[in-house]
């Protein structure tokens, strides 16, 4: 043991940093929208549609089975968003139960109802509005040159 020590300085250490300021209290967010009311009871026999899209969907299904079919609409309006309600051969019912009834809005897009063959059709307490119907124009003798209609 020659009696030396070896001692090295180390840097000093950096000043602590002030301590942060307290945050502030959370704001509350915003409420989210509550989400939509659920269907009342449909009335008896009759089956509740949301959209004209479900109406089409059960028609195309009754078309197979061929049974009466009654169907209500709940809500106040239901727009066609460009596709005609499609009735061939069938036996459909549609009730509005809203307050003032539904109606179904074509949107100018489309005719409301297309009927294609033979069938039935019952609209209770339903608003049909803004159908679009081309005019239609054929030859009949060359005194009439045309007749049109819509």
């Amino acid at each position: 043991d020659s009696g030396w020590q070896l001692c090295v300085s180390r840097p000093p250490s950096p000043p602590m940093p002030p301590p942060a300021p307290p945050a502030p209290p959370l704001t509350p967010s915003p409420p989210s929208p509550p989400p939509p009311p659920p269907l009342p009871p449909a009335a008896p026999g009759l089956k509740p549609m949301n959209s004209m899209a479900d109406v089409q969907r059960e028609l195309d299904i009754q078309r197979v089975h061929g049974l009466p079919l009654r169907l209500e609409l709940p809500r106040t309006l239901y727009k066609l968003e460009g596709q005609e309600l499609l009735l061939q051969g069938n036996n459909l019912t549609l009730v509005g139960s809203g307050p003032s009834g539904a109606t179904i809005d074509a949107q100018n897009l489309s005719r409301v109802i297309g009927v294609v063959g033979s069938g039935h059709l019952r609209l209770l307490h339903i608003h049909l509005r803004n159908g679009f119907v081309a005019l239609v124009c054929l030859p009949v003798m060359p005194s009439t040159p045309f007749l049109c209609f819509q």
